[in-house]
């Protein structure tokens, strides 16, 4: 599996939740700055569709600053279950799975307009690749879909997503390796393009 992400740093995120919670003026910004980006990727990968990533994560983020303002800011993140940007991507999991049974069309992208910090799937050279990586990944089922998002794309560990998923370290592995040997079947482990996703799909 490709190498992990580093680990979040539990002093800092005690310290921007109390200041979170005093109702510092720069506290939210600061949450925004940090989570945004992850949260983002994470609802586009979802969705296939900028638009509908772009309102979640809005959505998201005006929840949290309209509960900041009332001084009940993330009454329901318990630092004992897990880390904060677990608690926040199994939010944004929640709100994309409530688009989707209200029925709102989740359209693949078309033409790529990234404004966030490239990940692996940026790596891959040819624009066209991209967009048959994102179908690929569209046309899994969510529920191997958010775990290869997080394991593959987002590089996190095993027991980081069993965390933000609650789900067995064991269901996150199997889906993962389903999820993978689904992708390599679709897109080929052969094609220059697309050797990063290769090593993804073809490593234990």
């Amino acid at each position: 599996m490709s190498a992990k992400k580093p680990p979040h740093d539990p002093v800092d995120e005690k310290r921007l939740l109390a200041a979170l919670r005093e109702r510092k003026g720069s506290a939210f910004l600061d949450l925004y700055d940090r989570y945004q980006g992850i949260i983002f990727r994470f609802l586009l990968h979802m969705t296939g569709n900028d638009t509908a990533a772009e309102e979640l994560t809005q959505e998201l983020f005006v929840s949290i600053f309209k509960s900041f303002e009332k001084d009940t800011v993330l009454a329901g993140f318990n630092a004992e279950r897990g880390c904060l940007e677990a608690y926040l991507i199994g939010f944004a999991r929640n709100l994309a799975r409530r688009s989707h049974s209200r029925g709102q069309r989740w359209a693949p992208l078309v033409e790529l307009d990234l404004s966030y910090q490239p990940t692996l799937v940026e790596e891959i050279s040819s624009r066209s690749e991209v967009k048959r990586l994102r179908q690929a990944i569209l046309d899994l089922p969510p529920a191997y879909r958010e775990v290869v998002i997080l394991c593959g794309l987002e590089e996190r560990s095993y027991q980081d997503v069993a965390q933000i998923l609650d789900r067995p370290v064991g269901t996150v592995a199997s889906r993962f390796n389903r999820g993978r040997m689904f992708l390599a079947k679709r897109l080929g482990k052969s094609s220059p393009g697309l050797r990063p996703l290769g090593r993804l799909c073809a490593e234990s």
